[in-house]
């Protein structure tokens, strides 16, 4: 960026995360509408549809899967996502 509009170095890295995240909530919750889905999140969702309507029992009901990740959560385990950002480190 040549000249930003904001200064942001003085931000940590976390912070600077929490921004971005922050910033495309604020645009995704008013401005859904707005925002193109790309085709490859469209092929994806007619592709699990389907694979749903093959076969409803073979997923896993949103309440258990959250359930699972809370209880994951609570005892501490990992995410794949950190596993990849710690290797990376």
């Amino acid at each position: 960026m040549a000249h930003p509009l904001f200064d942001f170095s003085h931000l940590t890295p976390s912070q600077r995360a929490q921004l971005a995240v922050d910033l495309w909530d604020s645009i995704a919750l008013k401005h859904q509408d707005d925002l193109p889905v790309p085709s490859t999140h469209e092929t994806e969702i007619t592709r699990r549809h389907a694979a749903y309507l093959a076969d409803p029992a073979a997923g896993t009901p949103w309440e258990e899967v959250k359930d699972r990740l809370l209880a994951r959560a609570a005892a501490g385990e990992p995410t794949k996502r950190s596993v990849k950002r710690r290797r990376r480190l």
